[in-house]
């Protein structure tokens, strides 16, 4: 039997390896500690007490391998790098015309004290506010209905949102390109919303392309997952297809005839078409959204996060 010290240094020691995994898939640096733990639980612990590791989160030994891999992520890049920054997703919300942006934090960090409760929210919180979610600019003078319509919106968002994050935190990765491709999906979504911020009607365009990215990679990694190789094509039709064939009813046709088709997209990534309304822009932004959360959550996984929170001790140079 090893030592509580020698199986600490068996972690450390399959660190630098890990860590240089989730340096080349760009992962940032606050989600690497536990994009860490899961690797090394996955790869390094064939049982615990005679059981799989599955949903290692809620076992009480998890502490035992989370505390350190934190310290040695802290060591390495700093607290500030690792602790403070909380992920941040973008948003939009229309409101009397405008396109409002919304800042969405997929990581909610609330220092206790010498604690830290490190929560993974799935949907809003008891506790927030929707318009503390808006960056700029800032809405003042209105109806109580009308806050009240707008704060429906923002929660709306908020919840698809955290719902897209969450789902895609802790699927099972069971081919290399789920990974690969699964990584592209938040981050068209994100150029999608700069685009519309923009309110120019060329990126707008722009922004049917970088959504209909986000929902072809979605349904892409689902379908890997479930039949072990790809489908080379941007049309969705020719996805949905696939999608129904392995597991039927999952979204229907009439949802995927929403989008423009692959043909017309393609010619827009350029920012040549027509001229669109911020509502359609918006309608496809929301339609995206909803799509993509139903087939991201679809994906295997061994453990879900829902609004999981975690209290972090200060480590002994921090007191």
């Amino acid at each position: 039997m090893i030592s509580d010290e020698e199986f600490e240094q068996f972690i450390l020691s399959q660190l630098e390896f890990i860590d240089k995994i989730l340096s080349s898939y760009e992962v940032d640096l606050s989600e690497r500690p536990f994009a860490a733990a899961d690797i090394f639980i996955k790869e390094c612990i064939i049982k615990v007490n005679d059981n799989p590791p599955d949903g290692y989160y809620i076992q009480p030994w998890f502490k035992y391998i989370i505390y350190p891999i934190i310290k040695w992520y802290e060591s390495k890049y700093g607290e500030t790098a690792i602790r403070s920054k909380a992920k941040i997703s973008k948003g939009i919300v229309l409101f009397n015309g405008v396109f409002y942006e919304l800042k969405i934090p997929l990581r909610v960090i609330i220092p206790k004290g010498e604690l830290q409760e490190y929560i993974f929210p799935k949907e809003f919180l008891p506790f927030e506010k929707e318009i503390d979610f808006i960056t700029t600019p800032k809405i003042v003078n209105e109806k109580d209905d009308v806050i009240n319509s707008l704060n429906s919106s923002i929660r709306s968002i908020v919840n698809l949102t955290r719902s897209i994050g969450n789902y895609l935190l802790n699927c099972e990765f069971n081919h290399h390109l789920c990974k690969e491709l699964s990584s592209g999906i938040q981050v068209h979504i994100q150029k999608a919303v700069d685009d519309i911020l923009t309110c120019e009607n060329s990126r707008f365009l722009i922004s049917f392309w970088e959504i209909h990215l986000a929902i072809e990679l979605s349904a892409k990694v689902l379908i890997i997952q479930l039949q072990q190789n790809n489908i080379e094509s941007h049309d969705l039709i020719e996805l949905w297809n696939a999608l129904e064939l392995l597991k039927p009813g999952i979204i229907l046709k009439e949802q995927i005839k929403e989008f423009p088709s692959a043909k017309k997209v393609i010619k827009y990534r350029y920012g040549e078409g027509p001229n669109i309304k911020k509502k359609d822009v918006y309608k496809n932004y929301l339609s995206a959204l909803n799509l993509i959360a139903i087939l991201t959550k679809e994906y295997k996984r061994k453990t879900t996060f829902q609004n999981t929170a975690f209290f972090l001790g200060k480590l002994p140079w921090q007191k």
